[in-house]
């Protein structure tokens, strides 16, 4: 069922039908554009990872509460940011220890991390999902449910920024 010519909405509807593949094929077309959100949103790439699974297990038991296909894209990215808000709100008053990586980052690791959070927050996640993942300004616009002229404005912004 899931060639590459397959639209979205195709792929939304064989699901909400039974069709495993197909909604498979709809986490093959967002992972990692999801898992870009939710690294963004966490700054953790194992808390990204679960943040991600836990996105698409709900996007899969909420598919028929889905009342237009062509939305997908943005109703998904608001999954991820919701479940990350509960996420949030549920360990505000954190006692766990910040975690320890097994390498420390490099000069330049921290100079582009440090470059990254200087930028603002919408500016940054387009920059990650456009440079990093390597999504198109137009699947990003239907992803953060804007257009790819308002995306190009904070690429090109970003990009200003980071000179």
């Amino acid at each position: 069922m899931a060639d590459h010519a397959t639209t979205v909405v195709e792929l939304v509807h064989a699901a909400r039908r039974g069709d495993t593949t197909a909604f498979g094929e709809l986490v093959d077309r967002f992972r990692d554009m999801v898992y870009g959100l939710a690294y963004h949103l966490t700054g953790d790439f194992e808390d990204a990872v679960d943040l991600a699974q836990d996105a698409f297990v709900r996007a899969y038991e909420r598919l028929p509460q889905l009342r237009d296909a062509t939305r997908f894209p943005g109703w998904l990215r608001q999954i991820v940011t919701n479940l990350h808000r509960t996420s949030a709100r549920r360990s505000r008053p954190s006692v766990e220890p910040p975690r320890q990586h097994d390498s420390a980052p490099g000069e330049i690791q921290l100079a582009v991390r440090e470059a990254l959070q200087g930028l603002r927050e919408p500016d940054r996640l387009v920059l990650t999902l456009h440079y990093i993942n390597g999504y198109s300004q137009a699947e990003i616009g239907d992803f953060l449910d804007t257009s790819a002229d308002v995306v190009k404005t904070r690429l090109a912004r970003a990009r200003a920024r980071l000179r």
